[in-house]
């Protein structure tokens, strides 16, 4: 049965723990360490190694490589305040990113894991579009995830760190 979010912003709308992990990232972060309850503290825990962990069930970008995506290619902006990326810069090494060539100008650009972590950015908005292409690389589907879609999928997600 999945855990529901007894308490803050997301207490009315019945939300999971996956779901609040996937709707607000920065919010499942700040949430956490506020968990009293053992059984929901223990599930925050787990979806976050999962997260932080999950093996991509796509491809690295670089044409002719089938290796599963373990890095991202990030993209910031200070004058405008962002941060991004796309499915199109994952890679599944450091050598393929140098190989791949298409960079941004130097400073801009930097490799960094595939996993939520890596998303947290200062804005809202720019978390949450990162967070839904890493959740594309983990392989959710697209469209209405019910609760217990995403329990058994966070279960059953393949990790390159077990839990």
């Amino acid at each position: 049965m999945p855990e529901i979010m007894p308490f803050g912003k997301y207490k009315k709308q019945g939300l999971s723990v996956e779901q609040i992990a996937l709707k607000d990232y920065k919010y499942f972060v700040w949430a956490l360490d506020k968990v009293q309850k053992a059984s929901l503290h223990a599930r925050f825990n787990f979806v976050e190694h999962v997260v932080n962990n999950f093996k991509s069930q796509q491809s690295c970008a670089t044409s002719g490589c089938d290796e599963p995506a373990r890095f991202v290619s990030i993209y910031r902006n200070s004058y405008m305040n962002y941060k991004g990326s796309s499915r199109a810069y994952i890679y599944c090494s450091r050598d393929c990113w140098h190989a791949d060539g298409t960079g941004a100008e130097p400073g801009k650009i930097s490799l960094e894991p595939l996993r939520f972590r890596t998303a947290i950015a200062s804005t809202k908005f720019d978390t949450n579009a990162l967070v839904k292409m890493m959740a594309e690389c983990m392989g959710i589907k697209k469209g209405r995830k019910t609760k217990k879609y995403l329990e058994d999928f966070f279960d059953n997600c393949e990790l390159w760190t077990p839990y």
